[in-house]
C-alpha cells in the first residue's frame, strides 16, 4: 500500500461448508492525492486447528479515479 494512502473493506457474504469459509467484498483505496481505487475481493479460508486460516484471495481494482484538478492560475498578467 502507498505511504499516506488509506484502505477499507467491506464484507458482503461469508459463507461455509466443512472445513472451509468463503468471504466476499469490496474495498476501496484514498491515495494522499485525492484520487482513489475501488475492486472487489474473495478470500477462502481453512479450518486449521480450530481456527480458520487464509489459504487463497483475489481481488480485483474496478475502477479509479484521478485526483481533482489543480485551480487555475489567475494570478498570470492577462495578455494582449
Amino acid at each position: 500500500m502507498m505511504i499516506g494512502a488509506t484502505m477499507s473493506a467491506t464484507t458482503l457474504d461469508v459463507f461455509a461448508e466443512g472445513k472451509l469459509a468463503v468471504e466476499t467484498g469490496t474495498w476501496m483505496m484514498s491515495k494522499p492525492d485525492g484520487s482513489s481505487m475501488t475492486g472487489k475481493f474473495m478470500a477462502v479460508f481453512e479450518k486449521r486447528e480450530g481456527k480458520y486460516v487464509c489459504v487463497r484471495d483475489t481481488w480485483n481494482m474496478e475502477a479509479s479515479t484521478p485526483a481533482p484538478a489543480a485551480p487555475a492560475d489567475t494570478t498570470a498578467a492577462p495578455t494582449m
